[in-house]
């Protein structure tokens, strides 16, 4: 089996204004609680390669 990439999705928030985290993780907390930028990486499972998303 092949196993590789195949979706890369990146995003940059500005944390300096009001917003809501849902279903927050203690390590992504930790992340907001040092009030510096950090990298926060989920990785999950592609969907078929022939769903466009």
């Amino acid at each position: 089996m092949n196993k590789s990439f195949t979706d890369v999705l990146v995003r940059k928030r500005d944390l300096s204004g009001k917003f809501r985290v849902e279903n927050i993780t203690p390590i992504l907390a930790e992340g907001f609680a040092r009030g510096n930028e950090f990298l926060h990486i989920v990785v999950t499972d592609a969907p078929d390669q022939e769903v466009i998303v």
